[in-house]
Parts: structure tokens; C-alpha cells; sequence
């Protein structure tokens, strides 16, 4: 049930395509150090990290979703870590490690992107007892912020993004055509949704869509909510770019309960949230971002 409700989260945050969330999880305490000191070392980062162009999740979203996930604090894997910032619908974590050697502190710091589990950016930093562990956290804070920062002018694909888009409007995103189902507010960045589906196992629907382009995959499901709310146009666009129209039935979203666990779908026609054996089949769809 727990992992259920984590599900439904995800459709209550919103979505914001002005600004991409991240969130900073607590770090993990490694060699000669307590989980204590550790997580007094990741609240001072925390205090300090603010990176251009993205909003931090607060502290009692990470906390509940840890805790609806059986996770243990301090002692979470990359890829749990990872799943945390999926069901937070974040862009990328931040994630850390701090191990002491011979009497200093040295604390490792990641930022991995959670949609592909890569590594974006990383520093470090060494604190020995003669110097200031708030300098050293604002230090290291301020230079993984300024390596993520997103300046205006910043594009997400590789062309050019000074026109403007509405929803409705079929563009080319990595070589594959899709059509705008929602759009930030000055116009210019946004979600494109393929015009040809796939149905079968959520597998086997999650590798078609992390195959079908660069920068394409399965939606989630507050995704799915925002095309709900505009399927009429986008279907009207669909079908003049001579596309297949989307049905008004369940598809698969990227949501995993884990691995014997089932995974989320969402009903575009009537905005219901499910889940179902990740053997049962769906009709899906890929989308991505511009």
C-alpha cells in the first residue's frame, strides 16, 4: 500500500517546465564516521546548495517518500537513490559519501541524472580539524551548484529553442516527430508526445520507448495527467500529421514498484490512476522534453 501512495505523489507535486526540481538526499556515512555526523555534514550542504534554473524538494517530501520505500536512511544504493528522484519527479539527486582518513574528513558529492542514472557532475572536498567544515560545505556547495547551473540561454536539444510553441504544434525532437501537449509559459520549452505507439508488457513498452530516440522514453504519470487534459487537441494534431491517434484507454507509465512488484498506468480518457502486473499489456507512448 505504501508503495502504492508513493505512486499517487507523483500526481499531486505538478509539474513545472519552467524550472527542473532536484533533490539533495542525505548522505552516506562510510569509513571511521557516524550516520549522525553525516547527516549534520549533508544538512550544512544543503544549506548552501543553490543551483540557477532548478527548485530543491523539500526535506519532508524526500523524508516520506524514504520512508514509504523501506528505505534506510544513509545506507541507499545509487539505484534506490535514483528511484526516490523518480517518484519525486525531480531531474537529477544529489547524492554524497564522507569517509574519514587518518583524522579528515573527505566528503565525495554526485549529481545523477535520474532519467538515465548517469553521473552529470561531481566534486569533493577534505576537512581536517584546523579548519572550517562551513567553509569547506559552502565551498564544495557553491562549485557543484555552479557545474548544474541552467542559464537562460541554456538549450535541452540540440536546436535552437527562439521560436515559440503551443500545444497542438508537431515538431522534431532528436529526428522523431511528436506533438506539444504542454508548453512553459514564455512558449519555448516543453513535452512532445510520439505519433505512433506500442502495446505490450510494461518490459517490453520501457524498452521501446528508451530505444525510440535520443532523449525519448515512457512518460510518467504527471505527464500523463497534463496530455489527459489536452488529448482532444493533441489527438486533432496527431491525426493531420497522419499519425495514430492515442486511445482513450489505459497506457503504461515509467512508474516501477520494484521488482516483483507491479508498475503505474494511467487512463488518458478518464484521468483514473492504476497499476497492473508489469506482464499484463497497454498501449504506451514515449515522450520528450524540448
Amino acid at each position: 500500500m505504501k508503495k502504492i501512495i508513493s505512486f499517487l505523489i507523483v500526481l499531486m507535486m505538478g509539474t513545472s517546465v519552467s524550472a527542473q526540481r532536484i533533490a539533495v538526499l542525505d548522505f552516506n556515512a562510510g569509513t571511521g564516521v557516524s550516520q549522525a555526523d553525516v547527516d549534520g555534514i549533508s544538512a550544512i550542504f544543503n544549506t548552501y546548495f543553490s543551483p540557477k534554473g532548478y527548485t530543491l524538494v523539500e526535506r519532508t517530501s524526500i523524508d516520506r517518500v524514504i520512508d514509504e520505500q523501506n528505505f534506510q536512511r544513509g545506507k541507499m544504493t545509487q539505484l534506490q537513490m535514483v528511484r526516490v528522484g523518480e517518484i519525486l519527479n525531480v531531474s537529477n539527486v544529489v547524492i554524497g559519501d564522507v569517509n574519514v582518513v587518518m583524522g579528515q574528513y573527505n566528503v565525495d558529492v554526485r549529481v545523477v541524472n535520474v532519467e538515465s542514472g548517469t553521473i552529470s557532475a561531481k566534486d569533493g572536498a577534505t576537512w581536517s580539524p584546523s579548519s572550517s567544515y562551513r567553509t569547506m560545505m559552502s565551498g564544495l556547495a557553491s562549485r557543484l551548484a555552479n557545474q548544474i547551473a541552467i542559464s537562460p540561454t541554456s538549450q535541452s536539444t540540440s536546436y535552437t529553442t527562439s521560436k515559440t510553441y503551443k500545444v497542438g504544434d508537431v515538431i522534431c525532437v532528436n529526428g522523431k516527430k511528436g506533438v506539444v501537449f504542454v508548453v512553459s509559459s514564455d512558449g519555448k520549452h516543453g513535452r512532445v508526445i510520439s505519433l505512433d505507439g506500442f502495446y505490450g508488457t510494461w518490459y517490453k513498452a520501457m524498452e521501446w520507448g528508451n530505444s525510440y530516440g535520443q532523449g525519448w522514453r515512457l512518460p510518467n504519470a504527471e505527464e500523463c495527467k497534463l496530455l489527459h487534459e489536452v488529448i482532444d487537441d493533441v489527438n486533432e494534431a496527431i491525426f493531420f500529421a497522419d499519425g495514430q491517434k492515442i486511445l482513450y484507454i489505459s497506457h503504461w507509465t515509467s512508474f516501477d514498484f520494484g521488482e516483483s512488484d507491479p508498475a503505474g498506468r494511467y487512463d488518458i480518457g478518464t484521468g483514473g490512476v492504476g497499476w497492473d502486473s508489469k506482464d499484463a499489456n497497454y498501449d504506451a507512448r514515449a515522450v520528450a522534453a524540448f
